[in-house]
């Protein structure tokens, strides 16, 4: 589940979330476009990168991107390493 902070328009005008998603080896990114300020993904591939941003827009098209720029996902497991083997 991707999530941000709600964003507010200087007039009051209702704000959308324009998310745009994509593979590390994709050069087209999805677009979703949710009032919503989270978003549940699915179908990840273990151990690949995603890049995703959110832009706030206005009804009248007025688009603030998110702080930080387009921000990194990796699904993968870090195990720990075995114990050591007591000797005998």
């Amino acid at each position: 589940r991707l999530a941000w902070q709600t964003s507010a328009d200087q007039d009051g005008d209702p704000v959308v979330y324009n998310v745009s998603w994509r593979q590390a080896s994709q050069a087209t990114a999805i677009l979703f476009t949710t009032a919503n300020t989270s978003l549940q993904m699915t179908g990840l591939s273990f151990g690949t990168s995603y890049y995703w941003s959110v832009q706030a827009q206005d009804p009248y098209g007025a688009v603030t991107a998110m702080a930080g720029g387009t921000q990194v996902y990796s699904p993968m497991f870090e195990n720990m390493p075995p114990s050591a083997v007591p000797k005998a």
